[in-house]
């Protein structure tokens, strides 16, 4: 039901919600004895589709004759507003075989999930109003990107790969880098996996559009949650196109999020690689915060293929050179990793741990930075979401930090650094066992050392030095305010702002790539830091950049 309407009043809008109207005015519609109140019952709306034993191609099938479910599934919770006594909630808890646990009394509205409904109602004057929107998000097209550059694109990757920070860096770069494929008459073949997408966006109308001229190959995943029937109209969509769409297989989750061009330079073929830790959506990726890699190495390239190969046959990847794959890998390889910082901590060795992630559940990894933080190794860790570790136990864990940011763009980048490794992974993969062994996954590595000190250097520090939306997680489990001791800096601001300055000042000379700006370090908070830290900070005077 619509949660809001407004009512405008010589220049002021009133908001209303509607389970309030309803409870004001019920009585006037009903002869009721008592005061009304609302109840809103919440059902498990997720599905399984058991697809280890049957054809991929049988998969939509499946997925059809399974949405039907989610209207079905068992109910979870009961919220309820207005003056309920506590007799009838448990009479309504009894009938709903409900646990009291599961009832919980709603502090306001039951209708805050029509929020966003509410922005886009907002009109005229109305929107530009800094009490009732934010200012909007500055998202900056980095200019090899831009018509006039674009076409130079494919030359440009041979010499430099390029990261683009999501949605400071707009998504536009990557729908050009595919448009550019689909015009470049070199350009044999396109292959993508699709896990979220917008049905009626660019990324489907450019592949649609390839498939006339190339072979265009997609690896859609149908089981994304609550994206089913958007996938399945997607996927004929393409089909019907031209493309040759494949599903994911068995019981893994196709997660991993990478575009492979091939093209035929001469007589050589050559393969362009993008790979990202978030989906290729517009719309979310002005939503969310993610990372995203160019490259035209050989070996990503390669390891692309075999990936696009083994999927396409319904086998699992593996034996890559570059890349790391979930479920067969990925696991394996970070517990190595934090095994070596540690003993390089015990040798005496620089070593140092950071990742962003969304998650932070499994066993043992947990244990793996328990044994690092013994050993001496600072371990920095961003979780938005839940994380079982617990961090600043003396003699077990008091050289483990974990902040979480949330703020206006929801964090989704997965970052892995190990220091003494000189190993930087971006990744579509949480620290979970369900995205380690039931997905297919991708961590994929940074090679060109310009963008590894910008890693380094600039993102790790713009995330770490928070202190306005970071919240800190204690050894007793709660999350509290990160101290706020000299200058403010919020992440995401300063993000944006340098994204936008990026370029500010770059000639538009027609050059193969533009001339490299500055390497901006991240201010360093005084904000007090757990014992053990090394501060990360480029070297004076230097100006390596990275290509963005």
């Amino acid at each position: 039901m619509p949660p809001v309407f407004f009512e405008r009043d010589e220049g002021t809008v009133h908001v209303y919600f509607l389970d309030d109207l309803l409870l004001s005015h019920l009585d006037h519609m009903l002869p009721l004895k008592e005061k009304p109140g609302i109840l809103r019952i919440t059902r498990d709306a997720d599905f399984t589709v058991d697809l280890s034993d049957s054809d991929p191609e049988s998969t939509p099938d499946l997925i059809r004759k399974n949405l039907g479910s989610r209207d079905k599934g068992r109910l979870v919770r009961m919220q309820y507003a207005g003056a309920f006594p506590k007799e009838f909630i448990q009479e309504a808890a009894d009938s709903l075989k409900l646990d009291l646990r599961q009832c919980f009394k709603a502090p306001g509205t039951l209708c805050l999930h029509g929020m966003l409904g509410m922005v886009s109602d907002i009109s005229g004057d109305y929107r530009s109003s800094p009490t009732l929107a934010a200012p909007p998000l500055r998202s900056t097209l980095p200019l090899p990107f831009e018509p006039g550059h674009i076409e130079k694109l494919f030359a440009n990757l041979t010499k430099s790969d390029f990261v683009l920070h999501h949605p400071y860096d707009s998504f536009d770069a990557y729908i050009a880098f595919l448009a550019q494929a689909c015009a470049d008459p070199m350009v044999t073949m396109i292959e993508q996996t699709i896990y979220r997408t917008d049905a009626v966006g660019q990324i489907v109308a450019t592949l649609k559009t390839a498939a006339k001229t190339k072979k265009v190959k997609v690896i859609l995943e149908l089981r994304a949650r609550f994206d089913e029937s958007n996938n399945l109209r997607v996927a004929d969509d393409l089909r019907s196109a031209g493309c040759e769409v494949r599903f994911g297989f068995g019981a893994l989750k196709l997660h991993a999020k990478v575009t492979l061009v091939t093209r035929k330079e001469g007589d050589k073929i050559v393969r362009y690689t993008h790979l990202a830790t978030g989906n290729y959506n517009a719309k979310t990726a002005r939503l969310y915060t993610d990372f995203s890699l160019l490259t035209g190495n050989a070996d990503i390239g390669d390891d692309a293929r075999l990936f696009f190969d083994a999927v396409s046959k319904n086998e699992v990847p593996t034996n890559f050179k570059q890349l790391v794959t979930a479920p067969t890998k990925m696991h394996q390889k970070i517990r190595t990793l934090i095994k070596a910082e540690t003993e390089a901590a015990r040798a005496g060795k620089k070593a140092r741990i950071f990742a962003k992630v969304n998650a932070m559940v499994d066993e043992k990894i947990t244990e793996d930075l328990y044994a690092a933080s013994q050993a001496g190794v600072q371990v920095d860790l961003i979780v938005r979401g839940a994380c079982s570790l617990i961090p600043g136990v003396k003699g077990l864990s008091e050289n483990i930090r974990v902040i979480s940011i949330v703020d206006r763009l929801l964090e989704h980048s997965r970052i892995y650094y190990f220091q003494n490794a000189e190993a930087v992974y971006l990744s579509s993969a949480d620290w979970m066992p369900r995205n380690f062994f039931s997905r297919l996954e991708i961590a994929f590595p940074i090679l060109n050392k310009r963008i590894y000190r910008f890693m380094e250097e600039v993102v790790i520090p713009g995330y770490l030095n928070d202190n306005v939306k970071a919240r800190r997680l204690t050894n007793r489990g709660t999350w509290v305010r990160t101290p706020d001791h000299g200058k403010a800096h919020q992440a995401q601001v300063y993000f944006e702002e340098l994204a936008a300055e990026r370029y500010a000042n770059t000639p538009l000379a027609d050059l193969e790539l533009p001339p490299e700006p500055a390497l901006a370090a991240a201010p360093e908070s005084k904000t007090p830091k757990p014992k053990g830290e090394t501060k990360l900070k480029p070297e004076a005077g230097s100006t390596a950049a990275a290509k963005r």
